[in-house]
């Protein structure tokens, strides 16, 4: 008897071929269906392609491929499962789809653990009615999958606690980090980097900024790699507003989550982004040149305010226009970071999932540690009123808490975060 483990994939696209690539690096034995067998064959050959890339480049040797590529196995149908230490589905996020594949999976032995690849869908929803819902979970894997070193693990009511055990057992084996988080819309990532998008949208739509302005100050105040307007250009406006719709229409429709009507009518116009060769930027000569035309509210006799230049001080960093913007940006994430942190998963694992799988330069809770949570505090109470009572700055009962307690961040060795003097 073999002491091979074996993992099933199903669905051969994108996410699908790269979580077989990474399960097969991994040392699985990888057995991969789909609704043809030719995609799968094709998906594999895309695999052996970035295997001879990685041989050229020395990041492998020729042996190592070859034992890769000798891991990855077309299967027709789910009987191939049977002895599968986990078994995970990467279809489209179609609901109905995953119930149907769910309820084959269900025909399997009580062993095996079945996984969706969602980013958004009810891990509670895909494994309803199931005989062994208990052995259901979430392991959303981030684009591309070989690469990106992070796993969400969504734990759904149902879920049991060897499940969890078994799946992190799998994510190991992977290489991968895995952060555990509660069944919820949009999970951590998608959920905590809305307002990333959504607050640059504000800003931009009501005059504080043009797309350009706005994408400078979140790369020089906030040291990411890309601004928002550039991030929705790469990502597609279509996809980033179908995450978007979705955590609202999930979370019952909250203002904070609200779509912008900027992107939408974009998307109308079918201006989506690099892919389309336009959107808030236009790439039709090669650099991207700003598109979308705004005309930003006149800003003579602007002063920051007392938070804005506190802040400033504590990032070293001129207490100009631009730390303002990223201000309202950065705190709009920070606040949805902290519901996070207060209900579904660990504030170590939201800093883990914002710097593995969005690149971001410090996880927000980290940042807001280090930058003092009193000093966050001031900052959402000033925004909170200059916005006219935006539901992005309310006040947040775990943030209200820890300055209450005395628990500042860094500066006091406990905030959202614990630290060493």
């Amino acid at each position: 008897m073999s002491n091979e483990r074996v993992l099933g994939v199903i669905g051969a696209g994108t996410m699908g071929g790269g979580i077989a690539h990474a399960a097969a690096a991994g040392g699985f034995k990888v057995m991969c269906t789909d609704t043809d067998p030719k995609l799968v064959e094709q998906a594999f050959g895309k695999i052996r392609e970035r295997l001879d890339s990685s041989v050229s480049k020395g990041r492998i040797s020729s042996r190592e491929r070859d034992e890769i590529a000798a891991r990855l196995h077309v299967c027709k149908g789910y009987d191939a499962f049977s002895d599968a230490e986990c078994v995970i589905e990467a279809a489209p996020e179609d609901l109905a789809l995953k119930k149907k594949i769910f309820a084959e999976l269900d025909k399997l032995p009580a062993k095996v653990l079945r996984a969706s690849n969602t980013s958004s869908l009810s891990i509670a929803k895909i494994a309803e009615g199931l005989k062994h819902a208990d052995r259901v979970l979430g392991l959303h894997f981030f684009n591309p999958a070989p690469v990106m070193q992070l796993i969400e693990l969504v734990q759904a009511p149902q879920t049991s606690a060897q499940s969890v055990v078994d799946a992190r057992a799998v994510c190991a084996k992977l290489d991968k980090t895995a952060v555990k988080v509660k069944d919820s819309p949009g999970f951590i990532g998608n959920r905590v980097n809305r307002p990333f998008y959504l607050e640059a949208l504000r800003l931009l739509e009501t005059g504080e900024g043009d797309i350009r302005t706005i994408d400078s100050a979140l790369k020089s105040v906030g040291d990411f790699k890309m601004g928002a307007f550039e991030l929705l250009d790469l990502i597609g406006l279509d996809i980033n507003l179908k995450v978007t719709e979705s955590v609202y229409n999930d979370f019952n429709r909250p203002a904070r989550f609200a779509p912008n009507a900027i992107q939408q009518k974009l998307v109308q116009s079918g201006k989506l982004g690099r892919k389309t060769g336009c959107g808030f930027y236009d790439y039709s000569n090669g650099d991207p040149v700003p598109a979308y035309e705004s005309r930003p509210k006149s800003t003579s006799g602007w002063k920051p305010s007392a938070a804005v230049s506190e802040l400033a001080k504590v990032l070293d960093k001129p207490a100009d226009r631009a730390m303002w913007l990223f201000a309202r940006v950065w705190t709009a994430v920070v606040n949805e970071a902290a519901h996070v942190a207060n209900t579904i998963a660990l504030a170590r694992d939201v800093n883990l999932t914002m710097e593995l799988g969005f690149a971001y330069p410090q996880g927000p809770l980290a940042l807001a540690d280090f930058v003092g949570l009193d000093v966050v505090q001031a900052l959402l109470s000033e925004f909170f009123k200059e916005t006219g009572g935006d539901e992005r700055y309310a006040p947040n009962p775990l943030l209200d808490e820890l300055v209450r307690a005395g628990h500042l961040g860094e500066k006091t060795a406990h905030g959202f975060l614990y630290h060493s003097l």
